[in-house]
């Protein structure tokens, strides 16, 4: 699948990911991987809807799954087809991310646009009971011009403040050539905050709320409204934990470093936070940071990642969701993460420890719950169930 998805990585770090499974699985625990027959083409994403998921492919299309009898996943339906609008064949670039709002009243998508390949996230009207659901009427909530074909980021979410949440990286090239991630006033390299029921689109749809739109923002003028954190390279998967309310954020490093971060809820952490790219890489500093025009004055204190990676134990980090299914008890709370090269699946414990869990990939894109809870991964052979515990 992915010349499409190729992250540019590796990594350095302390809390080492090693492939040959030298962190042992959770006692007495063996987890497999069953694929699901699912019939899909270069998935990227899958979003849970009723009974029904919602699975992103690389060219431009979103198809509906429902699961069989047999328990393997079957088509019932297409509810939407960018193909024409998709750029689908370079880099990093197509349709990459689908969330829906709580009500289920609005799908929501993030795709690469043909011709330019600018950022676009689409809002549309889904209708209908899952299988078939129905999507009409796009509403362009954000365009955003991209330098370079890959580091596009790509994920969104709907989140438990009832807000839009998007992921950008930073527009591409080894070592962010624009400083783009560090410059308050551009929407690359950041975790942008929409408000899609406001009028307009693009800056006006930032909420009040946002770090930079109240009364008292430290920032310099100029700051994008809806930036709520900076400092990222290319936060390719982004997930929120239901049971807290944190963002976790898996973002692929350059040359040295992959890494975890997360924004935790309960203190506000995320509000305005400094990820550190490009000062840093995961926790040590950055030899060819690019030009800083347009750099806040003051960088404020730089958010610590939870974990970093070195290169030998893979080469970009794919994100993930910390799990609260029922199925698999000793992983309950875990932070469930694989790498793109090496594929394996990993879970960090509340406890900081990373676990190897036995099993492996080919070329994994997302780690996503499905309709249950349950964790699906999504990779180039398609779609495959975790079990065991």
């Amino acid at each position: 699948m992915l010349a499409a998805l190729a992250f540019v990585s590796a990594a350095c770090g302390s809390s080492g990911v090693p492939t040959d499974s030298a962190f042992a699985t959770p006692a007495g625990a063996h987890f497999t991987l069953v694929d699901t027959d699912a019939d899909v083409n270069n998935p990227t994403d899958v979003h849970a809807v009723g009974d029904s998921l919602l699975v992103t492919q690389r060219g431009g299309r979103l198809v509906e799954l429902q699961r069989g009898l047999d328990g393997d996943y079957e088509v019932v339906g297409t509810p939407v087809d960018l193909s024409a609008q998709v750029v689908t064949t370079a880099a990093e670039q197509g349709l990459l991310g689908v969330t829906t709002d709580s009500p289920r009243r609005h799908l929501y998508l993030n795709h690469t646009r043909a011709g330019d390949g600018a950022t676009v996230v689409l809002e549309m009207s889904l209708s209908g009971q899952p299988g078939p659901l129905e999507a009409t009427g796009p509403r362009e909530l954000l365009v955003l011009p991209q330098p370079h074909d890959n580091h596009n980021g790509g994920d969104l979410l709907w989140g438990p403040d009832d807000m839009l949440w998007v992921a950008t990286g930073d527009g591409g090239g080894a070592g962010d050539p624009d400083g783009r991630a560090q410059r308050p006033s551009d929407p690359l390299g950041k975790i942008l905050r929409l408000d899609p029921g406001l009028p307009g689109s693009g800056t006006q749809l930032a909420p009040r709320d946002n770090p930079h739109v109240e009364a008292g923002s430290t920032e310099p003028a100029g700051a994008n409204p809806l930036v709520w954190a900076r400092g990222l390279r290319n936060p390719w998967r982004i997930s929120f934990d239901e049971a807290t309310g944190d963002l976790w954020v898996a973002d692929v490093g350059q040359g040295h470093a992959e890494e975890v971060s997360v924004l935790r809820a309960s203190d506000d952490t995320g509000r305005g936070a400094n990820l550190g790219w490009d000062i840093l890489e995961g926790t040590r500093e950055f030899d060819a940071t690019g030009p800083r025009s347009g750099w806040a004055e003051a960088e404020g204190q730089l958010l610590d990642p939870v974990l970093t990676y070195g290169h030998d134990d893979g080469c970009a980090v794919v994100g993930g969701f910390v799990y609260r299914g029922s199925d698999m008890p000793a992983i309950e709370g875990h932070y469930l993460f694989s790498d793109f090269c090496t594929s394996r699946v990993w879970a960090l414990t509340p406890d900081g420890e990373v676990l190897d869990l036995g099993v492996s990939g080919a070329s994994v894109v997302s780690l996503n719950p499905d309709e249950t809870g349950e964790p699906l991964l999504v990779d180039s052979r398609g779609i495959s169930r975790l079990t065991g515990g």
